[in-house]
């Protein structure tokens, strides 16, 4: 599989999160200032209660992706019909199931927020409307799977591109001419319905030999449902259970402040996973041909996803304060202790990027979903406890001990001997080198900030002071990571000879 197409999924896939994340900016402040701050904190819960119940799609798309990459080496098209239209078959009735759990829980949702002003079926109907555009999304994924399989999934990012501008641009008008909730989710359930069945129809003509409805069915893919749904717990439930527990604890303005922040941090999270996801299917193939440079080539992929954790950790605890006031005001801002929480769950989010692209690619769902119900239990016990002592922090906290005592170590223990033949130190010793790099990273950007004492009043504020972290960041672990790290100096030797 070609390199060069990995640059260019990349490439789109930042393109379509600067696009869309700039719209969906403009959409949050455009709720709280027209709606306000209730209407975001329910958007922001319908999110996270949607999350659960794809934990019944389980990953078919996940697991048709990382079956497809073997047949596409081989050219197999018969095969691969038959594993995209089985997966079809098997999403089809899972999206059905959840559709009718949707409906019946839309009834019970007023039970999970507190000090609830909106009316039962107001709740209802917007949840339905909510939950109805996203499944119908879902439908076409087997086939989204192998277009990513095939490495052409810039061509999905070129999609979400369009969708996101017309989808988003809709709301956003309907939003500031109508002031209607209703109204902005009827529009952006209709037009991804019509946008989706486009998009259908422009890959059936580019693909002409794969068939979405093929006659023959191979239902690999649904062996790995059990799994995959634990790994889904483990993605769904130990990262999105906060804001149900803060909804019933603490209420929609606390979850609104907190969706706020955990938006921006999403953000990030996704326009790092999205640019190193476009190398995530060139990984796949070399896997499967057990390329005798894949240590080599892997190792390289963890300096540079341990750096950007490092440069956006950094960033986002240093810019997130002036962000929140200048976006949306000053009540929407959280203590400095919050945010720096937020930014070490940045980090630790972006630094596993390689190893669950070792994992997913080689199709480890059991790996995983052995550590999943851990990460879980762990993450609602101390969130829970904690919650009740220090109240937003404490829900913060408990994921991040969840993972730290789950997942950081669990998978790349197993997964090296066996996929690397070699040791896992080498990663443990790369992973506590770059916490030390960012630890002295942290103290010396502390002492920039020095300058920024008084709160920012502008936009041109703003750019200024994240032009100058920026540099001083960029070139602070630069520096850092060549000295820490051998193969940073070996690249730069061998790019001046």
């Amino acid at each position: 599989m070609s390199l060069k197409k990995s640059y260019y999924n990349s490439f789109f896939g930042i393109i379509s999160m600067i696009v869309v994340g700039l719209i969906t900016f403009i959409k949050i402040s455009v709720i709280i200032n027209t709606m306000g701050q209730e209407y975001n904190g329910l958007n922001n819960l319908y999110t996270q209660i949607f999350s659960f119940l794809m934990i019944g799609e389980a990953g078919i798309g996940l697991a048709t992706t990382s079956i497809l990459y073997e047949h596409i080496d081989n050219k197999d098209i018969r095969e691969i019909n038959k594993i995209i239209s089985g997966s079809r078959k098997v999403l089809s009735n899972i999206l059905g199931v959840i559709f009718i759990i949707a409906v019946v829980m839309s009834f019970f949702i007023q039970f999970l927020i507190k000090d609830n002003t909106l009316n039962n079926s107001f709740i209802s109907l917007t949840f339905i409307l909510f939950s109805s555009k996203l499944l119908f999304c879902q439908y076409f994924q087997p086939l989204k799977g192998y277009v990513a399989a095939n490495q052409d999934e810039y061509l999905l990012k070129i999609y979400q591109i369009l969708s996101g501008v017309i989808i988003g641009v809709g709301e956003i008008l309907v939003l500031y001419l109508r002031k209607n909730y209703i109204e902005m989710l009827f529009w952006g359930m209709i037009s991804s319905i019509v946008l989706e069945i486009l998009n259908y129809h422009y890959l059936k003509l580019r693909y002409k030999n794969i068939s979405f409805f093929f006659k023959e069915k191979n239902y690999e893919a649904k062996k790995y449902m059990k799994e995959l749904v634990k790994v889904n717990i483990v993605g769904t439930i130990a990262k999105s259970i906060d804001p149900l527990i803060i909804s019933k604890l603490l209420g929609l303005i606390i979850t609104s402040l907190y969706s706020n922040y955990s938006y921006i941090q999403n953000f990030l999270l996704t326009l790092v996973g999205t640019a190193l996801g476009g190398f995530t299917h060139y990984f796949g193939n070399i896997f499967v041909k057990k390329d005798i440079k894949r240590k080599e080539k892997f190792d390289k992929y963890i300096l540079i996803t341990n750096f950007l954790a490092t440069f956006f950790m950094l960033m986002f605890n240093f810019m997130i304060q002036d962000f929140i006031l200048l976006w949306i005001n000053s009540t929407s801002k959280l203590d400095m202790s919050t945010g720096l929480l937020f930014s070490l769950l940045i980090y630790i989010y972006i630094i596993m990027k390689p190893i669950n692209t070792l994992v997913t690619t080689n199709k480890l769902f059991k790996l995983i979903s052995k550590s999943a119900l851990y990460e879980v239990a762990i993450n609602l016990i101390i969130s829970l406890i904690l919650i009740q002592k220090i109240g937003l922090n404490g829900v913060l906290i408990g994921s991040i001990l969840s993972f730290l005592l789950t997942s950081f170590w669990y998978f790349p223990i197993n997964t090296y001997k066996k996929i690397l033949e070699c040791s896992s130190f080498d990663y443990f010793y790369k992973q506590f080198k770059s916490i030390l790099i960012l630890a002295i990273s942290f103290t010396l950007m502390n002492k920039v900030q020095q300058n920024y004492l008084q709160e920012l009043i502008s936009w041109k504020q703003f750019i200024y002071k994240g032009i100058i972290n920026s540099l001083c960041c960029g070139i602070l672990n630069l520096l850092l990571y060549t000295i820490f790290f051998k193969e940073i100096r070996q690249f730069f030797r061998i790019k001046i000879k």
